[in-house]
């Protein structure tokens, strides 16, 4: 009786993981990526406010600017559902 028990809530579990998943993927591009790299300007800086700006207009999103030396600028665009 016990492992029946054990066996139903471990399938139930597992199934209400994946539906969350599932969900959580929805509004990502369609590659399931959730950010992008976007071109810095020719002295190989990124502009804070450049980027955040080219993220925008392009797709929408938020950008900032990362890496070592902040020589990258990555664009955030997947967003959490509204509850």
């Amino acid at each position: 009786m016990m492992n029946s028990f054990q066996l139903s809530f471990t399938v139930l579990t597992i199934f209400i993981v994946c539906v969350y998943i599932k969900n959580s993927w929805k509004g990502q591009l369609p590659n399931g990526q959730c950010s992008l790299s976007l071109p810095v300007g020719a002295n190989g800086k990124c502009v804070s406010k450049d980027c955040d700006s080219s993220c925008q207009h392009k797709y929408k999103g938020r950008g900032s600017c990362l890496g070592h030396d902040f020589n990258e600028c990555i664009c955030f665009v997947c967003r959490r559902p509204r509850s």
